[in-house]
Formats: C-alpha cells, sequence, structure tokens
C-alpha cells in the first residue's frame, strides 16, 4: 500500500505537501478496488449490467486519478477525486 500511496511523489516536497498527496492516491486506490469489488458483487446476485457498468466505469475512473498522480498531476487528480465523489 505504501509503494501505492508514494508513487509520482518526488522527495523534494515538503512533507506536508507530501501527506496530502499521499492521501489522494490512497483514497483513490482503495475506492477503486471496492468499487469493482462490490460492483461485481451485487452483479452477482441481481445479474443487472446496470449495476456492473457503471461499477466498472468508475473503478476505470479512480484508476485513472492514480495514473495521472502517477505522472504528477496532482492538481488533476485532486479535482477528479473530488468531482468523482460528488
Amino acid at each position: 500500500m505504501d509503494q501505492v500511496s508514494s508513487v509520482g511523489i518526488p522527495a523534494s516536497l515538503s512533507k506536508e505537501e507530501a501527506r496530502r498527496k499521499k492521501v489522494i492516491s490512497t483514497l483513490a486506490y482503495i475506492t477503486m478496488y471496492l468499487v469493482a469489488i462490490y460492483g461485481t458483487i451485487f452483479f452477482i446476485f441481481t445479474h443487472d449490467w446496470l449495476i456492473l457498468l457503471p461499477a466498472w466505469g468508475f473503478a476505470g475512473i479512480f484508476a485513472l486519478l492514480l495514473w495521472a498522480g502517477r505522472q504528477q498531476m496532482f492538481g488533476l487528480a485532486r479535482l477528479g477525486l473530488i468531482f468523482t465523489f460528488c
């Protein structure tokens, strides 16, 4: 988990700024897996594609936010996280 949350964070950042970026990455990582797992489980019980497709779509969005963090586009990752949760 520490490897995922620390990816793309240069050593030159202040401790507080690095912590903020780790929180963004950790939230995106955990939410990506939870959405994919629970969406799949609910699909297995209901056989409703209207549950599975949006769940995997949102998992993809969270994966893109992780990629944005890896590319050091933390402003985009931060905004994407805010808008995705809203």
